[in-house]
C-alpha cells in the first residue's frame, strides 16, 4: 500500500540539519553562525529591515531551543482499515 510506504519513509526520516541535533552546543554554534551571517548581510540595511532581522532571529531562537515533539496517531475503523488520512503541509519559512 502506498500510504504505508509513505508512513514507513516518514518514520525512518532522520533530519540532517545541525539545528536538529541533540547536542546543545552544536545547535547553539549553528544558530550563532546564522545570526552572524544575518548581521554581515545587514550592514547596508535600513532600520526597518534590521528590525525585521532581529525579530526573525528571536523567533527562530525560541522555536529552535524548544524540545522536539512527536505525535503518533493510529485511528482504525471497526473493520480494521485506517480510518483517517492526515495530510499536514508545514508552512514554508520565508527568509
Amino acid at each position: 500500500m502506498q500510504h504505508d510506504d509513505s508512513l514507513n519513509n516518514l518514520a525512518a526520516f532522520t533530519p540532517k540539519s545541525p539545528l536538529a541535533s541533540d547536542d546543545y552546543k552544536l545547535r547553539r554554534a549553528t544558530l550563532l553562525g546564522l545570526a552572524q551571517q544575518m548581521v554581515e548581510q545587514s550592514a547596508r540595511k535600513s532600520v526597518g529591515e534590521m528590525l525585521n532581522s532581529v525579530l526573525a532571529i528571536s523567533t527562530r531562537t525560541r522555536r529552535i531551543l524548544k524540545p522536539v515533539v512527536s505525535i503518533e496517531l493510529d485511528v482504525f475503523s471497526p473493520n480494521g482499515n485506517r480510518a483517517i488520512l492526515l495530510d499536514y503541509h508545514a508552512p514554508k519559512a520565508e527568509d
